[in-house]
């Protein structure tokens, strides 16, 4: 590859996505070829595949790695929709509950806290950060409801801004509530997602908060994902929908979680 073909520098999280998306298209890959690529010493190369395989994400090979065939796929937005809606609405209504006027609050991108946005319409002097454009969307004319929207690169698999900038923007905000949504909950693994820089979105807005409201559907529950983003002690209140399992819900109101069930 030539100098003029080399992308810029990128931030290790960034450029560990773009390995990730490398060893989906050709299987395996070298560390000479990661050094060539992005413009890095082997030293580099090779801890950054350490650091993917301790993650859980990729296998190491003699000189190289390979995708783990057990990684969770990062699932577009448009297909997640399709999956779970009557629960994610119940769901969004239960946790728009817990929203009171005067908040300022984080809303992530993805399918269920999109639902929570759309029952945020008629509160009084609400903020609503948010690193998504469906979310944006749905509350445009909630005049109610002032929307900051985050800078960042735009993941159309998520409709979301991620990277560097979107991360450094919600650092200058303190916010009363952050509801995100989860892809994978797990009692050993805690909170986990499919995308590297989704999850560091997710870790700024949950250290900038005073109180962490998880909503996921139970198809969430029980499941690991690649990304590690909390333990699952971070959470304050998981809203989640009736059909849960009673052994999984068990388990998390043991350790202290307060779960809440979204009823029909």
């Amino acid at each position: 590859m030539s100098s003029e073909q080399k992308p810029e520098f990128v931030y290790a999280e960034e450029r560990w996505a773009k390995i990730v998306e490398l060893l989906k298209s050709q299987s395996r890959i070298s560390v000479a070829e990661l050094s060539q690529i992005f413009d890095i010493s082997e030293g580099t190369a090779r801890r950054d595949l350490n650091e993917l395989e301790r993650r859980g994400v990729i296998r190491r090979t003699h000189g190289g790695a390979i995708l783990r065939t057990r990684t969770s796929l990062d699932v577009p937005l448009r297909t997640r929709e399709e999956s779970h809606l009557q629960e994610k609405e119940r769901i969004g209504r239960l946790a728009a509950y817990l929203i009171s006027d005067g908040e300022t609050i984080f809303i992530d991108a993805g399918t269920t806290t999109q639902r929570v946005a759309r029952e945020l319409k008629n509160k009084k002097e609400l903020t609503v950060v948010t690193n998504g454009l469906n979310v944006c969307a749905e509350l445009v004319d909630a005049s109610g409801v002032e929307v900051i929207l985050v800078g960042g690169t735009f993941r159309k698999e998520s409709f979301s801004m991620v990277g560097p900038l979107a991360e450094n923007t919600i650092r200058q905000f303190h916010a009363d509530k952050a509801v995100l949504g989860i892809d994978a909950i797990s009692l050993e693994k805690g909170l986990t997602v499919p995308n590297l820089l989704e999850a560091s979105v997710k870790k700024e807005m949950i250290a900038a908060s005073d109180e962490l409201i998880v909503v996921a559907d139970r198809s969430k529950v029980g499941r690991t994902s690649f990304c590690y983003v909390a333990p699952l002690m971070e959470i304050d209140r998981l809203v989640t929908d009736s059909g849960i399992s009673e052994k999984h819900l068990a388990s998390l109101r043991e350790i202290g979680i307060e779960v809440q069930l979204a009823g029909k």
